[in-house]
């Protein structure tokens, strides 16, 4: 297995990749960094 951040165009992106073939995906939201906590 491997999961990878990275940069797609101006988004930030993650793509897990197993062995069984699935590539889910995530993206992450903007935030305000001023006004707002980053949630994980």
């Amino acid at each position: 297995m491997l999961t990878l951040y990275h940069r797609d165009g101006n988004r930030l992106v993650l793509t897990h990749y197993c062995r069984e073939g699935n590539q889910p995906g995530m993206q992450a939201k903007p935030f305000d960094a001023v006004r707002e906590r980053a949630r994980i």
